[in-house]
């Protein structure tokens, strides 16, 4: 009889001590489903990705398309844009004014260069940049007859890409500020580009002048009415 007793007893405090354990386990799934319920709340109410990076993604895309019209029909090897921006002040406050190549496209076989195009001071090419800022734009079938014992900064830069013959010409804000410009390179043979050919580069200027232009005004980036307005501004700018 005592052992049945004992038995029973230790099979009672078994019992007793599984039901804690399944209340303490149920406890625990509860609270692990109240953690998960509270980070899907949380992410429902995180903020949507960033309107102005979606922007200027459609920017960007906008963008790239004229630069691989442009590659395609000037034949050219290399089509890119360069932006001025800020970078730094010298111990007296002056900015060092830098430029950089934000968007670059080539032809099969040709390298790259963007990558390292970056934050570039703007003195290094003082010609270079006279002509983009007076908004006469670089005309240079020959590198070597344009640049080589006028501005040593551009010759060697262009020579290092290769470049037999680049054209570029300003990006300027509706303002008629200067904001940047688009060029066109070609390295494997020179090309001298007829006057019409270099107009047919300007207008492809301005298209992209206008979608700087557009950049601050998300809304209005298919309004055809306001770029057509933009690109007259544009074209006014740049005569």
């Amino acid at each position: 009889m005592a052992e049945w007793v004992k038995l029973a007893m230790n099979n009672g405090i078994a019992l007793v001590g599984i039901f804690f354990i399944a209340v303490w386990g149920s406890r625990k799934l509860d609270e692990v489903f109240s953690v998960v319920l509270g980070l899907a709340r949380d992410n429902s109410k995180s903020p949507r990705f960033p309107e102005s990076v979606i922007s200027t993604m459609e920017l960007d895309s906008k963008i790239m398309m004229i630069l691989h019209q442009v590659r395609e029909e000037f034949d050219a090897c290399r089509v890119y844009i360069f932006s001025y921006h800020n970078g730094g002040k010298n111990l007296i406050g002056l900015d060092f004014a830098k430029v950089s190549c934000t968007h670059e496209v080539v032809a099969k076989g040709v390298q790259p260069n963007q990558r390292w195009l970056q934050n570039m001071p703007v003195t290094l090419f003082h010609a270079f940049s006279r002509l983009i800022l007076n908004g006469a734009g670089v005309v240079c079938p020959d590198v070597e007859a344009c640049f080589k014992d006028r501005d040593s900064g551009t010759y060697e830069t262009l020579r290092a890409q290769c470049i037999k013959s680049c054209y570029c010409f300003g990006l300027l804000s509706d303002g008629g500020l200067p904001i940047g410009y688009l060029g066109v390179d070609y390295v494997r043979e020179p090309k001298d580009l007829p006057e019409s050919e270099l107009d047919r580069l300007r207008v492809a200027t301005e298209r992209v002048a206008t979608l700087f232009c557009l950049a601050g005004h998300t809304a209005c980036i298919d309004d055809v009415n306001h770029e057509a307005v933009c690109r007259e501004r544009s074209r006014a700018n740049l005569k």
